[in-house]
């Protein structure tokens, strides 16, 4: 079997039209980000994961697995109840996507950047003593 880039599940309609401009926003702000599929889900990642697109009956909702740093910063982002350093996001078309939820997108994938920087300049600084 060989290797090759995960893509977007088969999707139809809106549930399609939100999946292909996600996944251009994000291509947009973070194109070193790597696509996967997390437990059914498309999931975006840069060393671990950041955001991922869950489809629901009526709508997609955005999931940000480390979301604490973006409270604040969207009126619909809202903690999930069983995890709650997640946030999720409803989406209900492609009209929903716009400039606030791209920085959203854009400051989660910084926020991750900072925390493998600060852990980097951690390990560095640890190691140099010794």
């Amino acid at each position: 079997m060989w290797n090759r880039a995960p893509s977007l599940p088969p999707l139809e309609g809106r549930a399609w039209e939100i999946a292909r401009t996600i996944q251009r926003e994000i291509a947009d702000v973070a194109p070193f980000a790597e696509l996967s599929i997390t437990l059914g889900s498309p999931t975006w990642s840069f060393h671990e994961r950041v955001v991922s697109l869950v489809f629901l009956h009526d709508r997609c909702q955005l999931t940000f697995w480390d979301g604490a740093c973006l409270d604040g910063l969207h009126p619909d982002l809202k903690p999930l109840q069983m995890t709650p350093e997640r946030r999720s996001l409803p989406l209900r078309s492609m009209l929903d996507i716009d400039e606030s939820v791209r920085n959203l997108l854009s400051t989660a994938f910084q926020a991750k950047i900072d925390a493998i920087a600060k852990s980097d300049h951690a390990c560095v600084r640890t190691t140099a003593f010794r």
